[in-house]
C-alpha cells in the first residue's frame, strides 16, 4: 500500500511541477529537451502505480497485460496534451512527437518492471 501511495504522490508532483513550473515559464519550448525525462518519468511512475495495484490487489500481471494499462494512460494523457495544446496555445502536436512521448513512457514502463522483478 505504501508504494501505490508513493507512486500516486511521485505522479501528482510530476503533473504539478509540469502544470505550474515548466508550462507558465514555457520551458518547454525554450528547453525542447525538456520533455522527453518528464515523458520518462511520467512512464517510471504510472509503472511503479500499476505494479504497486496488481501486488495490493494480488493479480498476477504480465508484462504484456501491465503495457497494455500503461498504453491506455499513454493514449488519454496525449489526448489531453493535444486538446491542451490546441485549445490554450492554438499549437497542433506533431505526430513524431507524439511517438516520441509514448516510447520515452514506454521505456520508463520497462525501467519500472525491471526494477520490481528484480526485487522479487
Amino acid at each position: 500500500m505504501k508504494s501505490t501511495l508513493f507512486s500516486l504522490l511521485f505522479l501528482l508532483i510530476l503533473f504539478l511541477v509540469s502544470h505550474y513550473i515548466f508550462e507558465p515559464t514555457y520551458l518547454y519550448y525554450e528547453l525542447w529537451w525538456l520533455d522527453i525525462p518528464m515523458h520518462l518519468l511520467g512512464g517510471l511512475g504510472v509503472g511503479f502505480l500499476i505494479i504497486s495495484v496488481a501486488k495490493v490487489y494480488d493479480l498476477k500481471l504480465s508484462i504484456l497485460q501491465i503495457f497494455i494499462l500503461f498504453m491506455i494512460v499513454a493514449v488519454v494523457w496525449e489526448i489531453y496534451e493535444y486538446i491542451r495544446g490546441v485549445m490554450v496555445y492554438d499549437d497542433f502536436s506533431k505526430y513524431l512527437d507524439t511517438i516520441k512521448d509514448i516510447v520515452m513512457g514506454s521505456l520508463g514502463l520497462y525501467g519500472s518492471y525491471s526494477l520490481t522483478k528484480r526485487k522479487q
